[in-house]
């Protein structure tokens, strides 16, 4: 069946990055030509606090993606849902579908005051309470540094899926997607004394007409480039041509959905799926295919923000099975 964007405000509406439900749902990442989805869904299984988050609008039905950062709460994507129109939210994690709190959904309050998705902003994250917590899995940890910039990453989410040669394709379970990427850009923004930010990368094939950040800062919503962004600074890495092995983007249905990087403690939560656009490809901006620049909302500039929105009760017991899950992973394997 066909995937539809919802009917949204304009410039949301054209990278909006969750699916419109029907009769059956449509769901994640685009992979590289030599990448198959199967080796996808399992790279996908490593991130268990992965999970799809379903939007409920009146009578209109949504679907986008998230992360579990304590027991009974998600972190998403801003975009997913507007805020005078939400009537209820859920999350599919670990084959549990578990209900939000009714009302407990917040957006940034710089979302709610700019509702909109560019590259001189990075406000696009919303929290959202759970009405039990989830069993069985841990929460994924955030990052608070500052050193994403280069760090390979994994992108997760329940969006469309297809290759890099077909672009995004119907698909009609709720099968979680993974791929690696490579940050390329840091964008560190500031508005009135509080700080936000994006983390940019492109997918790669190989031929260097579709490396799209080599040489250019970033690009624009209409797939413009840019070199400076108003009340931000830029940071740059050399973006490389070659393609990384399981390489992929992000694609309709992925907002909200996590990026994770290792620094060196086990993997941890950069970045949410905001919004992207292909500047190679003028015929399909919005496409997915080689060469999309995807933009993710940087996750260590809201630490304050995550932690003053979760009451303390929900983020100890997190931290507490972060830190179980830490050892066991770092027991010896015995033969």
């Amino acid at each position: 069946m066909l995937c539809y964007t919802r009917n949204v405000p304009p410039i949301v509406r054209l990278f909006a990055a969750h699916v419109l439900l029907a009769t059956a749902s449509c769901p994640a990442i685009v992979v590289d030509e030599d990448f198959t989805l199967a080796r996808a869904a399992t790279l996908a299984s490593n991130f268990p606090s992965a999970g799809s988050v379903l939007i409920q609008e009146g009578a209109s039905s949504y679907r986008g993606s998230g992360v579990l950062v304590a027991p009974d709460w998600v972190l998403t994507a801003g975009h997913n849902w507007l805020a005078d129109e939400v009537t209820d939210l859920s999350f599919i994690i670990g084959g549990q579908t578990i209900a939000a709190q009714s009302g407990q959904w917040f957006h940034h309050p710089l979302w709610d005051a700019d509702p909109t998705l560019s590259p001189s902003n990075g406000w696009d994250i919303a929290l959202f309470q759970l009405s039990s917590p989830v069993t069985g899995v841990a929460p994924a940890s955030w990052y608070t540094g500052t050193n994403e910039l280069g760090s390979q990453i994994t992108l997760v989410g329940s969006g469309l899926a297809g290759t890099g040669a077909t672009g995004p394709q119907p698909n009609a379970s709720a099968t979680l997607y993974a791929a690696n990427n490579t940050i390329d850009r840091v964008l560190d923004t500031d508005l009135g004394g509080i700080a936000s930010g994006l983390l940019a990368l492109d997918f790669d094939s190989g031929d260097i007409a579709r490396n799209s950040l080599d040489g250019t800062s970033v690009y624009d919503t209409g797939g413009d480039p840019l070199n400076s962004i108003p009340n931000g600074t830029i940071f740059s890495l050399s973006s490389a041509t070659n393609v990384l092995v399981l390489e992929g983007t992000s694609a309709g249905g992925d907002s909200g959905g996590p990026a994770f990087a290792d620094f060196g403690h086990g993997f941890e939560l950069v970045g949410i799926v905001s919004w992207g656009v292909n500047p190679t490809d003028p015929s399909r901006p919005y496409g997915s295919g080689y060469g999309d620049v995807t933009y993710l909302t940087r996750v260590s500039a809201f630490d304050d923000w995550i932690r003053a929105t979760i009451p303390e009760p929900s983020l100890s017991y997190a931290v507490a099975l972060m830190a179980l899950a830490l050892v066991f992973a770092r027991r010896p394997k015995h033969d």
